[in-house]
């Protein structure tokens, strides 16, 4: 991890110095894998019965994508209700290394919806060194149904001791965006 040339090349460390890759091609392939896409299965879902979610991360060809570990997990699932009063981050079963996902190729999250309504479901992972986010809308079924009115958050605010102010640039709908979270405790950086 220490620098040893006056001119470091983009690629030759990566992810704090965890490898190290010197082969052109290699990195090439890491920078631009191939299209993956995110298939979940068609389940019925109700407020506050246990179900699993299930889907695979798949290349153009139908074969599984081969995901790299990021943040001691293969894939990261995000769960928000539309009323915004509702969100989780739950990892799917034996995401944390690739033996369970290379044999079926399908990622499982047992999860519980607390309240009926609309949800989106943000799937995360990492092929070669591009970081993928897929997205889907859930409609729970159940008795037990969202607020109408969604929560609005302030982009800066102090909890639990914490100051946090969120932080944009150019935020375009449908393309990637760049959001900046600064933290401070005391006036000191966190």
């Amino acid at each position: 991890g220490v620098q040893t040339s006056s001119m470091p090349k983009e690629g030759c460390m990566l992810f704090g110095g965890l490898f190290h890759i010197t082969d052109k091609r290699e990195y090439e392939y890491l920078k631009n894998p191939a299209p993956t896409s995110v298939k979940f299965e068609d389940v019925m879902f109700t407020a506050r019965v246990p179900g699993e979610l299930r889907f695979t991360i798949k290349n153009e060809d139908g074969s599984p994508a081969s995901l790299f570990v990021e943040h001691e997990r293969m894939a990261h699932v995000v769960i928000a209700s539309s009323d915004m009063k509702d969100f989780f981050h739950v990892h799917p079963l034996g995401s944390e290394d690739s033996s369970s996902y290379n044999e079926s190729g399908v990622f499982e999250v047992p999860f519980t919806f607390p309240r009926a309504g609309t949800y989106i479901v943000a799937v995360d992972y990492l092929t070669g060194i591009a970081h993928r986010s897929e997205t889907r809308v859930i409609e729970v079924g159940g008795s037990n149904a969202q607020e109408q009115t969604a929560v609005v958050y302030q982009d800066s605010g102090t909890f639990n001791g914490y100051d946090v102010r969120l932080r944009t640039f150019a935020t375009l709908a449908g393309e990637p965006a760049t959001l900046v979270f600064d933290i401070s405790k005391k006036g000191e950086d966190v």
